[in-house]
């Protein structure tokens, strides 16, 4: 097993688990919907990279370069809109009570 591969899919992983932790301990602090819509984008973009390493991989499928690309821009569609979505629902949220401060001084 190729060492440095190893190395860098742990410290993947453990850099995943630490934002889905930041993001449900912000979910439970805030009660912001966006942050569990921000971490649904952030499970999409892995799934989707899971996908393609199963799919595109594999020359018996023989998937054609056409529906490869359309799935591709299907993948990062979905992406972006779920990314638009959390960043919507964070931008909604109510104001702090120390930038509100900040915005009177």
């Amino acid at each position: 097993m190729n060492w440095s591969l190893a190395i860098s899919f742990c410290v993947t992983t453990l850099l995943w688990v630490a934002a889905f932790v930041l993001l449900l301990i912000n979910y439970i602090r805030t009660r912001n919907i966006g942050f569990i819509w921000l971490g649904a984008s952030f499970l999409w973009s892995r799934v989707a990279v899971l996908a393609d390493r199963q799919l595109f991989r594999k020359p018996e499928i023989g998937i054609s370069l056409t529906i490869m690309n359309a799935i591709s821009l299907l993948e990062e569609a979905i992406g972006m809109a779920l990314l638009l979505t959390a960043i919507i629902y964070l931008g909604r949220s109510q104001p702090s009570n120390q930038a509100s401060a900040i915005k009177r001084d």
